[in-house]
């Protein structure tokens, strides 16, 4: 169970990453409307993120 718990962070955390250096590069290059559509986007991918956090950890707590 542990191993998934931190299987999961990993990857979390590798997203982030990846996604906070996309958001970077598109912030310097496109325009403000573009930015802001990612920003949304990101804010969104983290949402759902956490629900799946939330449902995984209530799903394990469970069994």
């Amino acid at each position: 169970m542990f191993g998934a718990t931190a299987l999961r962070t990993a990857v979390g955390t590798a997203v982030s990453v990846e996604a906070r250096m996309t958001l970077a590069r598109v912030l310097r290059i496109k325009s403000v409307r573009t930015s802001v559509k990612v920003a949304a986007l990101v804010l969104v991918a983290v949402v759902i993120w956490l629900w799946m956090e939330l449902s995984f950890s209530l799903l394990g707590s469970r069994i």
